[in-house]
């Protein structure tokens, strides 16, 4: 008994070795295939898809300058839309998308660098020996209701 519960205390500490940093090719391959499926096409050349910039490079803040690693990539598909893939595999490959225009970086609004720096945030969290990041609830709900009543009521315009 105590050898299997020895066993199991070491599978459980290697699970974290198997979790590791994306490399750029494969957060690339991670493009391609997104980029494939959501256009439908059978072929890509992988010159059509360009890195546009990673976390490190974007997010110059104080609160992002010291974690480690790279938290996302952002892929342009011939400036016609773009892709947010992951830095690290214990988050979802795809961050988030466009499937019209580019990302581009410069002047970008505040909330857009807010939220891109929450993903930092959340890829930080995971070096500290968080667990895996997981959708929340609410985003995951299957069945909405037929019909919403109208907010403003019964409003009459005369």
């Amino acid at each position: 008994m105590k050898k299997l519960l020895l066993l199991f205390l070491v599978l459980l500490c290697s699970l974290t070795a198997w979790t590791a940093q994306r490399s750029p090719e494969e957060a690339l391959s991670i493009a391609r295939s997104f980029f494939m499926q959501s256009s439908g096409a059978v072929t890509r050349n992988a010159g059509d898809i360009q890195l546009v910039t990673v976390s490190n490079d974007l997010l110059k803040s104080v609160s992002t300058r010291s974690v480690e690693g790279t938290a996302f990539y952002i892929y342009n598909y011939e400036q016609s839309a773009y892709v947010i893939v992951s830095g690290d595999d214990r988050m979802k490959p795809v961050l988030g998308y466009s499937d019209n225009g580019s990302f581009i970086t410069e002047n970008l609004p505040v909330n857009i660098l807010g939220w891109l720096e929450l993903y930092n945030a959340a890829y930080a969290e995971l070096g500290n020996g968080e667990k895996a990041v997981t959708e929340p609830k609410l985003l995951t709900k299957t069945s909405f209701p037929a019909s919403v009543s109208p907010l403003l009521g019964n409003i009459c315009w005369d």
